[in-house]
């Protein structure tokens, strides 16, 4: 039997947000011209993930606007890799035991709030996976095949060949 430490399987899980962020940024950037309502739903995911950046480490929520933030494509892509590299830094340190630190913030609107740290790298990358859902069903027509982008195309690997049974 496995053991799952649960600072593994969050990094495990920003890996595979990061990946599939930069999928759609890429499938967007290959298009003449990419929808703006699409750039933006991507940006939002980018923005959210700052957001939450900026909550853990104190600072104040960012000035922007967290549903269509106005950056381009390219500005967009650029910040998710800044983005995911400052995740990475922050998820690297923790115990399971920070995972279980309760967090308090600042909501937009005003009023505190609180969470364990678990559940928010928990709905970080699940926040994500909704808008990207969001996008494969808007772009479909636009684009040459699926997002392949679930959770699964970053763990799996070809099975061996079964041995050839013998006469």
């Amino acid at each position: 039997m496995h053991s799952i430490i649960m600072r593994e399987h969050a990094q495990r899980l920003f890996y595979y947000d990061r990946w599939a962020n930069d999928q759609v940024f890429t499938a967007l950037a290959a298009m003449d011209k990419p929808p703006d309502h699409a750039v933006q739903r991507m940006n939002h995911v980018v923005a959210a993930l700052d957001l939450w950046q900026c909550r853990l480490s104190g600072k104040p929520n960012p000035k922007i606007d967290l549903l269509s933030p106005g950056w381009s494509l390219e500005e967009g892509k650029r910040r998710l890799g800044e983005v995911h590299d400052g995740w990475a830094s922050i998820l690297a340190p923790l115990t399971d035991d920070d995972l279980f630190q309760t967090i308090t913030w600042t909501r937009y609107e005003g009023g505190q709030y609180r969470a364990m740290l678990r559940d928010i790298v928990t709905q970080l990358p699940m926040h994500g996976s909704y808008h990207r859902g969001q996008l494969s069903i808007l772009l479909k027509d636009l684009l040459p095949g699926p997002f392949e982008i679930d959770y699964i195309f970053t763990t799996w690997e070809p099975a061996p060949e079964p041995a050839a049974s013998g006469s």
